[in-house]
């Protein structure tokens, strides 16, 4: 049975390869927390060529808001 994001590609007739970088799939949710400039999180975006399944966070530093 699909959920989520499956049962809309399925709905649609879209099938999406799942791609892998190192221990990075397309397919995970993946959550980078601190992640500073964001050049992993953007590394993996430009991988998966999406970054529908990413949520990345940075801690200001500076203390600047």
């Amino acid at each position: 049975m699909a959920v989520g994001k499956e049962m809309v590609k399925a709905e649609v007739g879209m099938e999406e390869k799942e791609k892998w970088l190192m221990h990075y799939s397309s397919f995970h949710q993946i959550l980078l927390v601190g992640e500073a400039d964001f050049s992993f999180s953007l590394c993996l975006a430009q991988s998966f060529s999406s970054a529908s399944n990413i949520v990345a966070t940075s801690l200001n530093p500076y203390g600047l808001f």
